[in-house]
């Protein structure tokens, strides 16, 4: 197994819930004991060039995002649910004035499922049924699970002097029927191709904390995560040829390292 580590950022999430949420059957919550990961984590925020084809031509390329956020997480075996490789992406919403997270891909099972109750009810998982709809389905199945040969997150070298990387294989689906982006709920389904990332520190690390809270909102979870890190600013190299053809992309991001992760459950 490969040496893993995690950490996310230091923003507050209020999740604004579609409409019907007014309605939506209420979700079983598991209560369990505080879950730790920890591990290295990759943060790069992407300003990438415009396509606003829509729908895309005969044998031309589908519309995509141009403003969002990957996470990249090298869960170590010392973890909750041992170790781990996951993507998390968020996108930018206008309307609500900040990045929403929209996909969360991880090849162990565990953490997909423990994942779940966390964000409960966001897009990143909704699950409803009657009688807001007339059969039981998920607005946003975007907690996804791939196989171990799908994604690969991992850490060279140790603390300030380590290179993480992260390879995703395979185009995956993030289902987005009833988008916030410009005050209008619309249908934001794209798929996030192949891609390769390389994260390499620049600067002096610095200790970084944050929490973020799964709360306010209905059938919320109630879960607070709190975050704590030993951060540096990095280089990184972004490929996605799907959407930026041979070229890379070479931007700024962040490294966290000997991160953990804690998630606290709501009071029995």
């Amino acid at each position: 197994m490969k040496k893993r580590i995690i950490l996310r950022t230091a923003l507050t999430l209020s999740i604004i819930i579609i409409a019907i949420a007014a309605v939506a059957q209420a979700t079983p919550i598991h209560e369990t004991s505080q879950i730790v990961a920890s591990g290295t984590l990759g943060r790069v925020v992407l300003q990438l060039p415009a396509n606003n084809t829509s729908p895309a031509p005969t044998g031309g390329n589908a519309s995509h995002p141009t403003t969002l956020i990957l996470y990249v997480y090298d869960h170590d075996k010392s973890s909750a649910f041992s170790n781990a490789d996951e993507l998390y992406v968020f996108l930018w919403a206008p309307v609500e004035n900040r990045f929403e997270p929209v996909a969360l891909i991880t090849d162990n099972a565990d953490q997909a499922e423990f994942e779940k109750t966390v964000v409960n009810e966001t897009y990143l998982w909704y699950p409803i049924g009657p009688p807001a709809f007339p059969i039981k389905t998920n607005l946003y199945p975007n907690v996804i699970q791939v196989e171990p040969d799908d994604i690969d997150v991992w850490t060279e070298g140790n603390d300030r002097n380590s290179v993480l990387r992260a390879e995703l294989t395979k185009a995956v689906k993030i289902t987005l029927p009833y988008y916030n982006a410009s005050g209008l709920y619309s249908n934001q389904t794209f798929n996030l191709p192949p891609l390769t990332l390389m994260f390499r520190g620049i600067g002096d690390p610095f200790e970084a904390e944050g929490t973020i809270n799964w709360k306010g909102y209905p059938q919320a979870s109630n879960y607070t995560e709190v975050h704590k890190s030993m951060t540096t600013p990095a280089w990184v190299c972004v490929h996605i040829p799907n959407w930026l053809g041979m070229f890379q992309l070479e931007v700024t991001g962040h490294i966290g390292y000997r991160f953990t992760y804690t998630f606290i459950p709501p009071p029995a």
